[in-house]
């Protein structure tokens, strides 16, 4: 006569390799939230995404470090003096001058690395969906435009 015995284990441990190693050997049942989440997270994989940094389409399984190449800086107008160096916004102009590269009569520059606009990324990363980069050079452009209009008064 078999006996169904329950058998208790009390498992700490941070590295989350090791503790689903052990989940496995121990066929320990998964909640239906983590089975839940498992099939969230693998059809998250498999579903192609587009890259906010370089605007490449990317799948996540294949999503490694150096996959992405980008500027983190802003376009300006190199052909103006250095005083009047403004972030370029105009999409429509950006894309139109991409569209044509041998166009380079407005002298657009990346600030983060002063290439060529049509140079490639002068940054390598992972792929990603947040476009939150161009943030800081931005932000210290404008302090710095407040500070140099204070000084003026």
């Amino acid at each position: 006569m078999s006996e169904n015995k329950e058998i208790w284990i009390a498992l700490a441990c941070k590295n989350s390799y090791i503790l689903n190693l052990a989940k496995e050997n121990l066929n320990w049942r998964k909640t239906p939230k983590q089975i839940e989440q498992e099939n969230n997270e693998r059809e998250n994989n498999t579903k192609e995404k587009v890259c906010e940094k370089c605007k490449q389409k990317y799948l996540e399984v294949e999503n490694k470090l150096g996959c992405c190449n980008y500027h983190d800086g802003f376009l300006f107008q190199s052909s103006k003096d250095p005083k009047f160096w403004e972030p370029l916004e105009d999409e429509a102009l950006i894309n139109a001058l991409k569209a044509d590269p041998k166009v380079n009569d407005f002298g657009l520059k990346y600030i983060c690395c002063f290439e060529n606009y049509t140079s490639q990324g002068c940054k390598k990363d992972k792929h990603s969906q947040q476009n939150d980069h161009q943030q800081n050079y931005y932000d210290t452009f404008v302090s710095l435009k407040r500070l140099k209009a204070s000084c003026k008064m």
